[in-house]
């Protein structure tokens, strides 16, 4: 009797970590995927943050030249 209690004992507490071990692995998964999206994000804002000054420097370059009164007269 007491063998037979202790097996289920055991394949219960396998069975729990088996359960526990799986949702660490998809919280795990989970995470790292978020990780790597969010630091894809930051790396692309980064890269484009320089080109996107210039980009409205040349806007109000350009709109300052429009307004000038001198050339289209």
């Amino acid at each position: 009797m007491n063998d037979e209690l202790a097996k289920q004992i055991a394949n219960q507490v396998l069975r729990d970590s088996q359960f526990w071990i799986a949702i660490v692995g998809l919280i795990g998964g989970i995470v790292g995927g978020l990780l790597a999206i969010a630091g894809n994000l930051l790396l692309n804002w980064l890269q484009h943050r320089k080109e996107k000054a210039l980009d409205e420097a040349r806007k109000r370059l350009l709109e300052e030249m429009l307004n000038a009164s001198d050339w289209h007269e």
